[in-house]
This record gives structure tokens, sequence and C-alpha cells, in this order.
């Protein structure tokens, strides 16, 4: 059966989680792409023919059931084949969320061919996306659920092993930093966070210190002062309320250490910074 090209462009655009485009490309022989980076996290299903996907200097030689991951920054060439060009089914996406999302599945540049036998629902879901994109009546925001389901699967079938990757401090360190970025809007202090963790305040301080290079009490105030910065320029929320929901009981303890870490009060601030 003859394969038409085909491309779609998804345009429901966001900074965090953007499944952006894909399709189907059926190759002419000795079609080359590269070698050059690709802007976003690209993944490949050869669903007929032959070609040669190169990346980190190494060439895979691939072919039906093969598939390939392209890192955004990094060179990679794709080169079909001269008497059996490559089918090859394709999804391209981006954003902040990804990135990290990224991090903890076991696929890059340098690890970037696996396949079929491998990874069965990844190609199922590659190919559910490109046949949802060709429908009419489909809601672009299905993109986003049809991207986490995707990732989901190749954070299940290829994981990173975290507990070799990080030390321990530093399991402990990103555990306390995730506990103040999701409690920094309520009065938590650092012995919250020490007990949230089971360990002393002498030990949470070190491991801050050593890994973060300050101190507890410094990140969820830094932290908390980001956010209420944010809120005096954007909005014009009462400072009252600001001082509220960044995590102190009060307007005037928020007031002094509002002063204490940006060097002027929070009025001074929104006069200064107010969004136009």
């Amino acid at each position: 059966m003859l394969v038409q090209f085909y491309a779609f462009n998804n345009p429901m655009e966001n900074p965090y989680l953007y499944l952006s485009s894909g399709g189907v490309d059926p190759t002419k022989p000795l079609h080359q792409y590269g070698p050059a980076a690709r802007s976003g996290y690209m993944i490949h299903y050869i669903q007929a023919g032959h070609g040669t996907f190169t990346s980190n200097h190494r060439d895979y030689h691939l072919g039906p059931g093969d598939m390939f991951f392209c890192e955004p920054g990094r060179p990679v060439n794709m080169l079909a084949d001269s008497h059996d060009p490559w089918v090859v089914y394709w999804i391209r996406f981006t954003g902040k969320l990804v990135e990290r999302l990224a991090e903890t599945f076991n696929l890059s540049y340098r690890a970037p061919v696996f396949n079929v036998q491998q990874a069965a629902p990844i190609r199922d879901q590659l190919l559910d996306i490109i046949a949802f994109s060709q429908e009419p009546t489909g809601d672009p925001l299905h993109y986003a659920a049809k991207l986490l389901d995707l990732i989901g699967n190749l954070r299940r079938l290829f994981p990173v092993n975290q507990s070799e990757e990080r030390a321990p401090g530093q399991v402990l360190v990103d555990q306390g930093t995730q506990y103040m970025r999701n409690n920094f809007d309520t009065p938590i202090s650092v012995a919250d966070v020490a007990d949230y963790l089971a360990i002393d305040r002498t030990y949470l301080f070190r491991l801050f210190k050593d890994n973060v290079g300050m101190s507890p009490k410094a990140y969820l105030t830094d932290y908390r002062m980001h956010a209420a910065q944010e809120m005096l320029a954007q909005t014009m929320t009462p400072i009252k309320v600001i001082a509220r929901s960044c995590g102190y009981r009060d307007e005037s303890q928020f007031s002094k250490a509002f002063q204490q870490r940006v060097g002027q009060s929070p009025i001074a601030y929104r006069r200064a910074n107010k969004s136009r």
C-alpha cells in the first residue's frame, strides 16, 4: 500500500507540555536530514524500509520495528537507504515540564534506539496520536493527555535508577525543597521541613549548605519572596493578602522580611515594578 506524506501541527501551544507536531514521512532513496539538531524531543517509528540514524557520533542501521529518540539541541543525522528507503512515523514535543520528565526515563542522545519488542505501547501510542490528528472534530487539548500517557510509559519501560544516580543527601534535599515549594503559602518553618523528612535541623542545615549553597531558612524565604514579588508586580492584591498567601501570619512580619531580603518595602517595590 502506498503511504502518503502527512504532517499535523497542534494549535494549542503551551510552554509546559506541548505535543507540537507529528506525521508520516515515506522518504525517497538517500533522503537525508542533518547533520542538524532538532528543536524538540522527537520519537520516530520505522514502519517499513531501512536507513541509518546517527547520534553522538554513532551510526545505527535500522529497519522495520525499530524506533529512535532525539534530544533537542543534540546533532543527529538521518539517511534513508538507497534501495529500500524507510517510512517513518514521528512526533515532536517540547515544554518545561517535558524537560523535567525527560530526566526520569532512560533515553537520550547517548542511548537513543529501541524497538517494538521492547516498547510496543510506545509504537501504539504514537500511531494513535497520528490517527487522532486526522479526526476533524478532535479536541487539541487531548494532545497533552496523550503525551502524558506516552511519557508515563517511557518512564515505566525505560526507568532511571534514581537510587544510583543521586546520593541519599541529595534525595533528602530534593524532597525538602519540594515540600517547601508545595507548602510555602502556609506558615511552615524549617522545623516542619525537618519533621517531614524525619531528620534533625542540624543535619538538614548541613545538607542544604552542601547541596544548595544556602540554609533551608534562606531557601524558603527566597522562594516566598519570589512569589511575593510576582504578586506585587502583576496584581493589585492587598499586601496583607499577599503576606498570608506567602506563609506569613501578618503584614508586619511579611513587610519586615521583604525589606530585609529585597531591600525595599512591598509598597515601594509595587510602585517601581507594577506591570503596565
